[in-house]
């Protein structure tokens, strides 16, 4: 160990990668959540935080919904509540954007661009919005 608040992983060899799968490690205190198991974390359970929003519920592989946390320290959040859905698929996802069923996505497939372009609630930036 380096000290309490560094880790420094060694790989067999080089691995370019390693920075873009770091992004998907959690470092959670132990005290926290001590006693859980995996599909407990999945259910939600051990949900820890200070952030803008407060966790309200997991449904894996759907949606996570959030609420505004009015104890937070910093700028309160334009909205009183969020939720965030998965679609994996990209025509699905943007058929959602397009109906208004959600109010944005990421990655917008390539060759749908330019029409996202002509249509005014594509175009329009979430930060734009009045909530």
């Amino acid at each position: 160990m380096i000290d309490k608040y560094t880790i420094q992983l060694t790989t067999n060899q080089p691995y370019p990668l390693m920075l873009n799968d770091l992004t998907s490690i959690f470092i959670v205190q132990k005290k926290a959540t001590q006693g859980l198991s995996s599909d407990d974390f999945a259910q939600g359970k051990g949900m820890i935080g200070t952030g803008p929003f407060k966790f309200v519920s997991y449904a894996r592989d759907d949606r996570v919904e959030l609420v505004r946390n009015n104890d937070y320290w910093g700028a309160k959040p334009a909205w009183d509540k969020a939720t965030l859905r998965f679609i994996p698929n990209p025509a699905t996802r943007l058929a959602a954007l397009l109906s208004g069923d959600v109010q944005a996505i990421e990655n917008v497939p390539t060759p749908d661009l330019p029409r996202c372009g002509r249509i005014p609630s594509c175009r329009s930036s979430p930060r734009s919005r009045t909530a």
